[in-house]
């Protein structure tokens, strides 16, 4: 049993609130995409979250960029509670070249009105 004298017991409690809402809390950093380097012949790259996924998070959208700053793919769901997948084709269908590609991913958390945007820069080699 935990034994805070006096009115310490509130800090301690609040302090225990937020570490443990700080385990679900919207954080951009653990959004992560694999494998790098991506070979869309042979496999699909997933952008998808690491660990526990926010309970919250209502919006994700992610756009893929060539190195030229053109939009290749765009793509939103409600979660990443499963990742999203791109299988290397731009939006007429076409597998994209071998290059340095950005993805930029904005999240949002319907509870807190937080945003997040993380970009990753994948190589795609044919």
């Amino acid at each position: 049993m935990l034994r805070v004298p006096g009115n310490k017991i509130l800090i301690a409690l609040a302090v225990l609130f937020l570490s443990v809402q700080g385990v679900y809390a919207l954080n951009e950093k653990k959004i992560v995409a694999y494998p790098v380097p991506f070979n869309p012949d042979r496999q699909t790259l997933k952008i998808g979250y690491v660990g526990v996924t926010p309970d919250s998070l209502t919006k994700v959208k992610i756009e893929i960029f060539d190195i030229n700053g053109d939009r290749v793919y765009s793509y939103e769901q409600t979660s990443l509670t499963t990742p999203i997948i791109w299988n290397g084709r731009n939006s007429t269908g076409r597998i994209v070249k071998t290059g340095m590609y950005i993805i930029k991913i904005v999240i949002e958390d319907s509870n807190t009105g937080d945003h997040g945007k993380k970009i990753i820069r994948i190589l795609v080699n044919r």
